[in-house]
């Protein structure tokens, strides 16, 4: 075996028989898609849809003459669908249309049971749509810079952007909960979530000033505040960069965890987003930082008053950050659309979208070289 990386939803391994003395040695890349439950369908469409751009790109980049051999558990259910989609993929390229019920067909004259399920045939369809309306939303780290340039220039006969058509074109993962900012009525739901999923981290990205008296969920310096069956301590509060972070300790029976609230105190009230880029993507690492210190695996609470446009906002930056650095690419519009499985209302418009592009821009410029993010 000579490298393993894993990425995002794939283990990508490159094995050489070199060794062997043989003469006629040989690369052999392979890669494991590894959430794809058994008898059933991924999440997301665009995984795939990205799964199969990675493994036809190293193709391409590696001539790669051979067959392609796709293996599951039973060699039906999942490898069935994922032949078909990357087949009538090609078909709609080269022929203007598809023919899945054919296809499924001709698979299974060859081997019984190809595409197993309903929901695996419909998932095929699913993945059809998303990969021949939805560009490959991908692009290099290297080229990110040059292909925000191209989308921010005015398409000649219309007075939008490339931009500005690309959002319009389309009209979680578990990384995050992403929720409103609690009424007086939910506080003790919230601290209660808090604890059930071990959260550390907590999010706030709208101002006090929004919220009433009664709803602030925390206690200020030198208080205890109760909502039983819980307690919550401030240990300490300090400033780091644009953020205000409360260390808190939170409090059942005799349990006690340790909860950092980080408050964004950079983003207004009447702002759609940041004034700059670079604090958001401060606060983001900070945040992460805290969950590499904690080695959790556990999720991110992040909050705002409609618990979707500013809130989505963040997850979807620090989604694309955290993935650029994994893959070397970007993948702002495939982020999006899997947050919007979870709630639609995530990037409403195109000045969040315009500010997505803007801040991984801004992370991308912070580096002399791509490689070592």
């Amino acid at each position: 075996m000579s490298s393993v990386r894993y990425l995002t939803q794939l283990l990508y391994m490159v094995v050489s028989n070199d060794r062997l003395g043989d003469e006629k040695s040989r690369i052999i890349k392979q890669f494991h898609f590894t959430t794809w439950p058994d008898k059933s369908v991924p999440r997301y469409c665009s995984s795939i849809v990205h799964f199969r751009h990675k493994i036809h790109a190293t193709e391409i980049e590696g001539n790669f003459s051979g067959p392609l051999v796709v293996h599951c558990s039973a060699g039906v259910g999942r490898t069935g669908s994922f032949i078909a989609i990357d087949f009538l993929v090609d078909q709609a390229k080269a022929q203007g249309n598809v023919n899945v019920t054919s296809c499924m067909e001709s698979l299974r004259n060859q081997r019984v049971l190809m595409i197993q399920t309903l929901d695996q045939f419909i998932f095929v369809h699913e993945v059809l749509v998303e990969a021949l309306t939805c560009t490959t939303s991908t692009v290099s780290a290297r080229d990110f810079q040059e292909e925000y340039r191209k989308l921010m220039t005015r398409e000649p006969k219309q007075k939008k952007t490339f931009l500005q058509l690309a959002f319009e074109a389309y009209k979680e993962n578990d990384a995050f909960i992403i929720t409103q900012t609690p009424l007086e009525n939910t506080i003790v739901d919230f601290w209660r979530m808090v604890y059930q999923y071990d959260v550390s981290s907590i999010v706030m990205l709208n101002t006090l000033s929004q919220m009433k008296d009664n709803e602030r969920y925390w206690p200020q310096k030198g208080k205890v505040f109760s909502c039983p069956p819980f307690e919550i301590h401030l240990e300490s509060e300090e400033t780091f960069g644009c953020c205000e972070v409360s260390k808190l300790i939170l409090t059942y029976k005799e349990e006690q965890r340790n909860v950092r609230l980080s408050r964004a105190s950079y983003w207004a009230e009447d702002e759609r987003v940041p004034k700059f880029p670079v604090h958001v993507l401060e606060h983001v690492e900070l945040v992460q930082d805290w969950q590499t210190e904690s080695a959790g695996q556990n999720p991110i609470v992040v909050h705002c008053m409609n618990g979707a446009e500013r809130s989505g906002l963040f997850c979807v930056i620090a989604a694309v950050l955290e993935r650029t650095k994994i893959e070397q690419d970007v993948a702002i519009e495939q982020i999006v659309r899997q947050l919007r499985h979870r709630r639609s209302q995530i990037i409403p418009d195109l000045e969040q979208f315009r500010f997505c592009h803007e801040a991984v821009l801004v992370y991308l410029n912070q580096y002399e070289t791509y490689a070592n993010f």
